[in-house]
């Protein structure tokens, strides 16, 4: 089995030759993994170590990745509700008397949070 770059260097020309037999094309994949033999690998950083880990790693999209994280998906930003609120109001109040005059009080977000 083939499951590391070495083991492909360890492998024997009759193996190779069977492989290529079957469709494998070794030649590209071993040209493909060459220039990775000799590079550094990469130092790793462990981003846990800072203030704000998702701003050190993604820098100024940090809130649009973490926002993709499993954990972090369902969850919405105050912000964000509260933006939502204000468009929604402006869609629902357009060409109304109230148009010009409407407004939303803070409980709104005891509103959204409310289990009833």
């Amino acid at each position: 089995d083939v499951n590391v770059v070495a083991d492909i260097f360890a492998l024997d020309a009759g193996t190779i030759k069977r492989m290529k037999s079957d469709h494998i094309q070794m030649d590209r994949i071993i040209q493909d993994i060459e220039h990775f033999i000799d590079e550094d690998k990469p130092d790793i950083i462990d981003y846990r170590e800072f203030e704000n880990p998702y701003e050190e790693k993604h820098g100024d999209s940090w809130e649009a990745a973490m926002s993709q994280t499993h954990k972090f998906a369902s969850i919405t930003c105050v912000t964000k509700l509260i933006e939502w609120i204000v468009d929604s109001s402006k869609l629902m109040f357009h060409g109304t008397t109230h148009e010009d005059d409407w407004v939303f009080y803070h409980d709104a977000l005891s509103q959204l949070t409310a289990k009833d």
